[in-house]
């Protein structure tokens, strides 16, 4: 697996803001920042006697992240080395599969039992600060965030940094997400197209065309109905939710906050939604797998998993699923192919493309946690490793090695760099056009350049190498230079009063829509339920929140 990886696209429903990482009042104005000694402590120090640090975390999925013989979540290159070379032994209290991780979360942060460090949603990290159960990280960060971490979170820019804020203190670490880069598109299985001679979809009416030839004509040639059409999971608050680009094709945006000439608004209960539910609607209705019809059922793991299995031609994600789980599907059959495209939109007209906020969540510490500069070290040492690093021995050795991949996900604290991987394809790009030299390339666009290298010499493991490049050159980079992007503007900070009511109308949403697509709820129930959400708090909710951006754009 590529270290140009992201994580998998981690949802939270409710606000991610922006956390500092940066130190000085320059790059956190209102923070308060305390006077920095005139002698202040070596970041890279090691503790001795060494210490250890309780936390809790999710496992790795098996097609994620393979290990050496021996080596597990508990104990592998990562721990050793940060014992080795930070002296801070690291003891997971519980570790489980993603899809359990929210409700061992929450019921740990209900009994008030907590390790020394986690990562928490913004709500919860909101709610933690103010029931005084964090440390105040605002002169750990100051004395021990290196600088080559101030500077990544400074180019998030200074608004992320101020809506970080809790009373002007800093009482977590960010989880800087790769929203951009992470940009749904609609990755079509070519050998299948070939088969029904249809074109590249360029509108829906032909994305709903070519998923119902994919779902009925049998384009896998095996004689049995075990194709299916369009990937649609139940659970769309877990894990990156298939069918959003389905969705952003009609112009909706559901479970995000969207900047509009007419102000914030909340996408879900916007025209546009209520065309794309009876759409899907329609396909569900069908009842010959356009849409499964054990979708309500599926989350993101399990919707994976038949992709992986190749069942689908039409997947809408990231660039980087051309590794997992469309690689799974390229092993097990050497004729399966896949071209990225940009998502088609009704009319044919350029779709913006839904992403999340650049904050996935946030590290906490717990506060009367001994040494709450480790926590800080620890962020220091996963930059290093993954985004500083010039040595390739180091990046086999901590991103991805000749035996195992996707080993840096095993670092106990995890935070991306936007546009670092576009940037690292187009070094590449530049020595395969002849414009760059091989040898001043760092170890991640090294790495991609071997592996596309070794797919052309015939090893069909690296196919994904190249396609990463096709999506992001002739995709994303278009996406950016267009304009393409409806970023979800959920950095704002309302009430906890809100905060319940929008969690309680989520909720409603989430089931009501799954209902609407299975037919058990019409389509004029979506009208009602707009009707209910605006008088049941999401009027107030949608004042609140503009009334908030108003707010930090005079300050």
């Amino acid at each position: 697996m590529s270290g140009m990886l992201g994580n998998r696209s981690k949802r939270f429903a409710c606000r991610a803001a922006g956390a500092a990482a940066a130190v000085i009042a320059l790059l956190l104005g209102g923070c308060g920042l305390p006077t920095t000694p005139s002698v202040p402590p070596d970041p890279m120090e090691r503790y001795d006697p060494p210490i250890e640090l309780t936390s809790v975390r999710t496992i790795p999925h098996p097609a994620i992240v393979s290990y050496p013989e021996g080596d597990d979540v508990h104990n592998n290159v990562w721990t050793r080395a940060i014992l080795d070379e930070l002296g801070i032994g690291i003891k997971y209290l519980w570790a489980v599969d993603a899809s359990q991780f929210s409700v061992r979360q929450k019921a740990m942060i209900a009994s008030k039992q907590l390790p020394d460090f986690f990562s928490v949603t913004n709500e919860q990290y909101r709610q933690l600060a103010a029931d005084g159960l964090l440390a105040d990280m605002t002169q750990d960060f100051s004395l021990y965030a290196i600088p080559e971490v101030k500077a990544v979170y400074q180019e998030e820019g200074a608004a992320i940094l101020t809506y970080a804020e809790v009373d002007g203190r800093l009482y977590g670490i960010p989880w800087i997400a790769m929203a951009r880069e992470a940009a749904q598109m609609l990755w079509i299985r070519t050998d299948w197209l070939e088969k029904t001679g249809k074109a590249v979809p360029s509108d829906m009416d032909a994305l709903v065309d070519l998923a119902i030839a994919f779902a009925t004509g049998d384009p896998d040639g095996n004689g049995i109905d075990d194709t299916l059409g369009l990937p649609v999971n139940g659970n769309s608050d877990d894990g990156l939710l298939w069918h959003r680009g389905f969705f952003n094709g009609y112009g909706a945006y559901p479970f995000a906050w969207i900047e509009t000439a007419g102000g914030y608004l909340y996408g879900s209960v916007q025209p546009d939604m209520r065309v794309a539910l009876e759409r899907l609607a329609s396909l569900y209705a069908r009842m010959d797998g356009t849409i499964d019809r054990e979708f309500v059922n599926k989350d993101y793991f399990s919707l994976y998993e038949s992709i992986d299995a190749g069942r689908y031609g039409l997947v809408y994600g990231p660039y980087y699923i051309a590794i997992s789980p469309l690689q799974g599907v390229r092993t097990r059959n050497p004729a399966a192919d896949w071209t990225p495209v940009a998502i088609p939109s009704a009319g044919g007209t350029d779709a913006k493309v839904q992403t999340d906020v650049d904050v996935s969540g946030y590290w906490v510490v717990r506060k009367d946690c001994a040494h709450p500069a480790a926590v800080v070290k620890l962020l220091d040492f996963w930059y290093r490793k993954f985004y500083f690093n010039k040595s390739q021995q180091e990046y086999e050795t901590f991103i991805n090695g000749p035996d195992s991949v996707g080993i840096y996900n095993n670092s106990p604290i995890i935070s991306y760099r936007n546009w670092f991987n576009v940037e690292s394809f187009l070094q590449v790009r530049d020595v395969l056009d002849g414009k760059g030299r091989e040898e001043d390339l760092g170890p991640i666009p090294l790495d991609s350049l071997r592996k596309i290298q070794a797919f052309e010499a015939g090893d069909e493991s690296a196919w994904y190498a190249p396609k990463f490049h096709e999506a992001v050159l002739d995709v994303l980079l278009p996406y950016r230079e267009q304009g393409r992007f409806m970023p979800d503007q959920s950095y704002f900070v309302i009430s906890e009063a809100s905060n319940r009511k929008f969690s309680a109308l989520q909720t409603k949403e989430r089931t009501l829509f799954a209902r609407i697509i299975q037919g058990d709820a019409t389509i004029e129930e979506f009208d009602d339920f707009v009707d209910d959400w605006n008088r049941h708090g999401g009027a107030d909710i949608t004042r609140d929140v503009n009334e908030w951006f108003r707010n930090q754009g005079a300050g």
